[in-house]
């Protein structure tokens, strides 16, 4: 097997998110590596190994104002900001024009660009006739944004992942709002069983056959290590939420259905499923009475992984390591004590179990992270401290690395302004 490596310069985005200001997404736009495969043998039914995004696996973003809040954006919007591992500093991203947007959705591009899909324009997803299907390409190298070739569909709060091949699909999502329509006239309905996939080379989109599911909002998309994507729970919108998954095969462009999880799940957008290196894909619910458990894509089904140490609500964050084990670092007590947690805690797929590794310095709830070059986790944001009503008092601007070899933390460069979110949506 012959392998192709094409490296980029290093670049994070922390992402602004939910109301107001927040941060919901850290993303890799640098060191890029995709590699591809000779032989279809040697990566599994479509010859591609996944695209490694540059170069923090992480969250991608919903929104940077407003997203399913419908709130008033500011009159400065700030879209992101910029992690530079060399100085440990952070530095203000462009924003893609003066009219914010609600929930669109955010991918990296094989080329190390960022594709900004859909969303409603001002930061309303729920007005009718305001969702778009307009898109845009972030250009590190110079900060700054292009428009490209619009989607076929107008969405808001659809996921986008990065395929093998460096392409981008956008998944699911309302149109207007999930009661409708969008500015192109189309309904939920339609929407919510479609996906389409841009082409970095060429600029256009393509449709796929369509979902098994209206996944209107808040489905988790991973890419496995074959090539193909899995698309679990999220909802229709109004009052079915789903057990249920599928995956699409990029030979064939169909979707079909695989095993479901043990429960349904709205929200794996804000606590995306991740991909292990063993190929499998790990999910945590949270709740004490939901262990987490895994998907083995060889035989389509999942099984459950021993408890968390400490349940954790959808504040936490999940990442994968390189060596195979997997880390979920602070959140919320799902209990409604309103505490929030700086433990961390270590899967380990050998003995199918999580352990205590530590803790980060700062409790953090609603926050960015990501691993860096070298294995150790950068984490960045979030809401640290509460009122009795589980009210939000403190938000941090503050960034650290924890190392999971020695389960120690150190702190980093502070972002320009304080962020937290509790919608990361994609994870890369």
């Amino acid at each position: 097997m012959s392998l192709r490596r094409a490296a980029r310069a290093s670049l994070a985005l922390c992402l602004t998110g939910a109301v107001g200001v927040a941060c919901n997404a850290l993303i890799g736009l640098g060191d890029a590596t995709v590699i591809a495969a000779d032989a279809a043998s040697d990566a599994g039914e479509e010859g591609l190994l996944p695209f490694t995004p540059p170069p923090f696996i992480s969250f991608a973003g919903a929104s940077y104002v407003g997203a399913y809040a419908g709130a008033t954006p500011p009159t400065t919007p700030q879209f992101g900001e910029s992690y530079q591992p060399s100085a440990g500093s952070w530095i203000e991203i462009a924003t893609p024009g003066a009219v914010p947007l609600c929930a669109p959705a955010l991918g990296v591009l094989g080329d190390g660009k960022l594709l900004l899909a859909g969303g409603g324009p001002d930061g309303q997803c729920f007005d009718n006739g305001k969702t778009t299907n307009a898109v845009q390409i972030y250009d590190p190298s110079s900060n700054t944004w292009a428009a490209t070739k619009p989607m076929i569909h107008a969405r808001d709060q659809a996921v986008a992942a990065t395929l093998a091949n460096g392409n981008v699909i956008v998944v699911g999502g309302c149109a207007g709002g999930c009661d409708g329509p969008s500015a192109l006239g189309e309904v939920v309905a339609t929407v919510g069983l479609t996906a389409e996939i841009f082409d970095q080379d060429a600029g256009t989109w393509t449709a796929t056959g369509s979902l098994t599911h209206l996944r209107a909002a808040g489905p988790g998309v991973t890419v496995l290590a074959d090539g193909r994507v899995l698309v679990c729970g999220g909802s229709d919108g109004f009052s079915t939420t789903y057990a249920e998954c599928e995956i699409y095969s990029p030979s064939s462009n169909k979707w079909s259905a695989t095993g479901s999880m043990s429960e349904p799940e709205e929200t794996l957008t804000e606590k995306p499923p991740v991909l292990l290196a063993s190929g499998r894909v790990l999910f945590v619910h949270g709740d004490a009475a939901h262990p987490p458990e895994v998907f083995d894509p060889s035989v389509g089904a999942w099984s459950p992984t021993g408890p968390l140490v400490t349940p954790r609500d959808n504040g936490a964050r999940f990442v994968a390591l390189s060596d195979g084990r997997a880390l979920v670092l602070g959140g919320g007590d799902p209990t409604g004590s309103c505490q929030i947690l700086a433990s961390v805690e270590i899967y380990d797929p050998r003995t199918n179990d999580w352990a205590s590794a530590g803790a980060m310095n700062v409790p953090r709830s609603g926050f960015a992270a990501g691993v860096l070059p070298g294995g150790t986790v950068l984490v960045a944001g979030g809401c640290s401290a509460v009122s009795a009503t589980c009210t939000c008092t403190t938000t941090e601007s503050s960034a650290e690395i924890y190392d999971p070899m020695t389960a120690t933390s150190v702190a980093t460069g502070s972002m320009t302004m304080p962020q937290s979110s509790e919608f990361p949506m994609q994870q890369y």
